[in-house]
């Protein structure tokens, strides 16, 4: 019989990522150009980011984190990710609502599991 994982052995990586993958997604926050003078503004509130690195911070490619599902409903699931990606415009005392968040970012979710199906699909999309 083999032995189990273990956490000297990549085979626990690989037994956790086939039993989790389809909770797994990958979150991309992005600035809204069309409002950067108000992101910088934010910014400028929120001192989060030296002055020197702002300009990185609006980088159009964005930021990256993973995110895990907390809830399926009928049409929709949601899913938990971390602030990080857009803590250079917050802060505990200078919140940002979700109602500037949604305008002020844009948000793609990438999952692996919907690649690899769209991947063997002959027609896009592959389901509803």
């Amino acid at each position: 019989m083999a032995a189990a994982p273990n956490a000297f052995s990549a085979h626990l990586e690989k037994w956790i990522v086939q039993q989790t993958k389809d909770s797994i997604f990958f979150v991309n926050i992005s600035p809204n150009l069309d409002f950067k003078s108000k992101l910088e503004d934010l910014m400028e509130k929120a001192k989060t980011v030296p002055v020197g690195e702002r300009a990185e911070a609006l980088n159009p490619k964005g930021k990256c984190a993973t995110g895990s599902v907390v809830e399926v409903r009928t049409r929709e699931i949601i899913i938990l990710s971390s602030a990080h990606l857009m803590e250079h415009v917050y802060t505990v005392s200078k919140p940002l609502s979700v109602r500037l968040a949604k305008t002020y970012f844009h948000t793609d979710v990438l999952c692996d599991h919907y690649e690899i199906v769209n991947r063997t699909c002959s027609s896009s999309p592959c389901h509803e």
